[in-house]
């Protein structure tokens, strides 16, 4: 079914209206629903037509249907500060992500992000799970998709694993002056066998593109924007090393700068669907100061 859908809330009621008929099996489909999912909807009657508990693959579906969503407890110890919320919706959360901040915590850890994320929630009044979509690494700042609810996660994920999740970065680094404007590196990415935590290029590597712009040089500093065709681990760090191009701060593929506080990496923005309406929303983060370093903001 390509037609979007109409939805309302109702406590933790989702409520659709659907443009055209579809059968349960489509709905789920619909929601790329997991096989556990589907199985638990399916045995709690969360599924509602016509006054009618569904449970039916076969069943055609017309006209408004409900969806019970179970409320979820929130599974994270809570920090004593939240994080800084650049998007919500019944659905997702999108949140930013400070440098130096890790996405999961030791138990005893009050700094990382989904400890934020669930002080967020709690000020919101938000009653969920804490389900970070993707990852950053500790020293990128930026944003990051939480889903609110097990029953839109696997689509979620599908839609990161399918690249439908179009995330872009900025990056800070030392110029040499020995690139073009625009230019991509898709050299495969391996863990480095002689340094712990480090990655390299790899012939036997894991395939990766990226996509460069240079978007402004100042003072022997060259700002780049950076795009993921792939989601490799320190993929933006690495590839730009290879062209001899050093993020400023990076402490493993770069150096030292006293003219900005934190690594040179930033994910500026990121576009995604709305899971029921298949909208596209596009989410820009907070201004970070270490790039006000190359004026107006820049996409």
């Amino acid at each position: 079914n390509g037609g979007r859908m109409i939805y309302r809330m109702e406590g933790n009621r989702l409520i659709l209206t659907l443009e055209k008929p579809m059968t349960l099996a489509e709905l789920f489909t619909y929601f790329s629903v997991s096989k556990k999912q589907r199985h638990l909807c399916r045995m709690n009657g969360s599924i509602h037509c016509a006054g009618k508990i569904i449970r039916n693959d076969d069943h055609l579906l017309q006209g408004e249907v409900t969806i019970d969503l179970s409320q979820e407890q929130i599974d994270w110890v809570i920090s004593d500060t939240p994080s800084q919320l650049g998007y919500s919706s019944p659905f997702l959360l999108v949140v930013h992500k400070p440098a130096g901040c890790i996405i999961h915590g030791n138990a005893d850890d009050h700094t990382c992000l989904n400890e934020k994320v669930a002080k967020t929630c709690v000020d919101q009044g938000i009653s969920c799970s804490i389900r970070p979509i993707h990852r950053l690494d500790q020293d990128t700042c930026g944003l990051v998709v939480y889903s609110r609810h097990s029953f839109f996660q696997p689509w979620l994920d599908e839609q990161l694993a399918e690249k439908k999740i179009y995330r872009h970065y900025q990056a800070i680094c030392f110029d040499t002056g020995r690139v073009s404007d625009h230019f991509r590196c898709n050299k495969p990415i391996g863990r480095d066998r002689h340094v712990s935590g480090r990655y390299r290029i790899s012939p036997d590597g894991k395939d990766a593109c990226t996509h460069f712009d240079v978007l402004a040089r100042k003072n022997g500093y060259v700002l780049i924007g950076c795009r993921l065709e792939t989601g490799r681990t320190h993929q933006i760090r690495v590839h730009l090393s290879h062209y001899g191009l050093q993020i400023v701060n990076d402490p493993i593929y770069g150096r030292p700068s006293s003219d900005f506080k934190y690594m040179g990496l930033w994910a500026d923005s990121l576009s995604c669907k709305d899971p029921v309406t298949h909208r596209t929303i596009h989410i820009q983060d907070h201004i970070e100061k270490d790039y006000l370093y190359f004026g107006k903001r820049r996409k």
